[in-house]
């Protein structure tokens, strides 16, 4: 099973928010993102979509190869300080991607869905 993923991803300055890339394997991690360790981990082999915006198209998308947890800095001023990283392969197929999943006002992921289109 194939799933897929789609994030409100924000810019923080020039970059995109939380949002990391590695010269040397070429891979980006994207991280501190309110899942569960078990559910994310259902991404792994899947696609991943940031998006500045829901009603534009994704700035970078790829594949997920890994999914970690994360802890911020005691100082950050969110609740829960235990999060999740996704690092992916960008694909340049994938930028400029469609929102899909949860697209109600308060919703800043898509949610994990499976290709055809059901919630595991």
């Amino acid at each position: 099973m194939t799933y897929y993923l789609h994030l409100l991803c924000r810019r923080d300055g020039t970059a995109l928010k939380g949002l990391t890339f590695d010269k040397e394997t070429k891979t980006y991690v994207s991280r501190a993102w309110d899942f569960q360790l078990d559910q994310a981990k259902k991404l792994l082999g899947g696609s991943i979509f940031l998006h500045e915006e829901k009603s534009k198209p994704s700035t970078i998308g790829g594949i997920v190869t890994d999914v970690f947890e994360v802890s911020l800095d005691e100082n950050d001023p969110a609740s829960k300080k235990d999060r999740i990283a996704f690092k992916f392969e960008p694909k340049l197929e994938m930028k400029g991607s469609k929102w899909r999943g949860d697209n109600h006002a308060m919703a800043w992921s898509g949610g994990i869905k499976l290709e055809d289109g059901k919630v595991d």
